[in-house]
C-alpha cells in the first residue's frame, strides 16, 4: 500500500467528542431511568419498546452531534474523518467487499463456537426485542443507516485515524477493529466483528472515504435486519 492518505487525526478531539458523548449518554440514561421508575412507571411499562427504540437512536445522535461539535463542522467530519464520495467504483465494491468479509470472518469463527456459540450480531438483538411498528421503524433506521455512520465515524476515521498517524497501518488496523469488536459487548461475535472492522479499516485506508466503510457497514446491518425478520417470518 501506498503512505497513509489523509491528514492526522487529533486525539484531543476525538477524546472530546467520545468523552461528552459518554457523559450526555449517562444523562439521557439517567432520565430515562427517572421516568421509567418515579415520574411516569405506568406510561412507561405501556411504551417500553418505543422508549427502548428512540434511547438507541437518540444515543447514536448525540455521537454524531459530539463528533461534530468537538471536530468543528460538516467540514472537518469530511476532511478529517473521511465522509466524503471518492468514486462509484468504490461503492460498487463495498458489496462485495462485505460479502467476502462475511465468508472469511464465519469461516474463522468456527473453530471457536465451541466455546463462544454460534457468532451473532447486536442488530439481530436489538430488532428482536422490539414488536410494535413504531420501535421497529425507528430501530431499522437506526440500525441500518444512522448506527453505520456513526461507528465508521468513530472507529475507522476517528480511532484508525488517529492510530495510523503513530504506527504502521497493520497494527492500527488490528488495534482498531478490536476496539470495535470489543465495543459491542458480544463474545461470540468478536472474531466476525473483528475481521469486519480490519477490512473495513483496510478499506477505508485505501480508498480515503468514510463513505465507502459505511456502505460496507451498511450491509452488515441490513443483511442482519434481514435476517433477522425472515426468521421471525417463518416462526
Amino acid at each position: 500500500m501506498t503512505e497513509p492518505r489523509g491528514p492526522a487525526v487529533s486525539g484531543r478531539r476525538l477524546l472530546a467528542a467520545l468523552g461528552g458523548w459518554l457523559v450526555c449518554a449517562g444523562a439521557l440514561y439517567g432520565v430515562v431511568v427517572l421516568i421509567a421508575r418515579v415520574l411516569a412507571r405506568p406510561y412507561y411499562r405501556a411504551h417500553a419498546n418505543d422508549f427502548s427504540a428512540l434511547l438507541v437512536l437518540v444515543a447514536y445522535l448525540m455521537l454524531f452531534a459530539a463528533l461534530w461539535l468537538a471536530f468543528g463542522g460538516w467540514r472537518a467530519l469530511r476532511d478529517q474523518l473521511g465522509f466524503h464520495y471518492t468514486s462509484w467504483v468504490h461503492l460498487l465494491a463495498a458489496p462485495g467487499l462485505w460479502l467476502l468479509t462475511v465468508v472469511v470472518g464465519a469461516l474463522l469463527s468456527v473453530p471457536f463456537m465451541r466455546w463462544l456459540g454460534p457468532a451473532k450480531g447486536n442488530a439481530e438483538a436489538l430488532v428482536r426485542s422490539v414488536h410494535d411498528p413504531f420501535a421497529s421503524a425507528v430501530l431499522i433506521g437506526t440500525v441500518i443507516v444512522v448506527a453505520p455512520i456513526c461507528e465508521e465515524l468513530v472507529f475507522r476515521g476517528g480511532i484508525f485515524g488517529w492510530l495510523r498517524g503513530h504506527v504502521n497501518v497493520g497494527l492500527a488496523a488490528g488495534v482498531s477493529a478490536a476496539l470495535f469488536a470489543g465495543a459491542h459487548l458480544l463474545p461470540s461475535g468478536f472474531v466476525l466483528l473483528f475481521v469486519f472492522g480490519l477490512s473495513a479499516a483496510l478499506f477505508y485506508y485505501w480508498t480515503g472515504s468514510t463513505l465507502n466503510t459505511f456502505v460496507l457497514h451498511a450491509c452488515q446491518n441490513t443483511a442482519a435486519v434481514i435476517a433477522v425478520y425472515s426468521g421471525l417470518a417463518g416462526r
